[in-house]
């Protein structure tokens, strides 16, 4: 099941796709476009607290980024 920490900011309304495993931590940023995919296995990220995910940026698989982290807009991330 999907856990996100207090704190999580959506500064704009458009679509964000966070897969049912993920993780995400406290007092993050997700802009818009933003997607967090599993890896077909039912394994997704953990996402770290006070991490800012810029516009576009896709963060997929069975990976961990740390904490205080920006992943800069139209990014793909696939590994930690």
């Amino acid at each position: 099941m999907c856990t996100i920490g207090p704190g999580l900011e959506l500064p704009h309304c458009l679509p964000i796709v966070v897969h049912y495993n993920a993780k995400i931590g406290k007092n993050c940023t997700l802009h818009q476009f933003v997607t967090i995919g599993g890896n077909g296995r039912g394994k997704a990220p953990i996402i770290g607290d006070n991490c800012f995910v810029g516009a576009g940026a896709v963060i997929i698989g069975d990976i961990k980024i740390g904490n205080n982290v920006t992943v800069g807009a139209n990014a793909v991330v696939t590994k930690d």
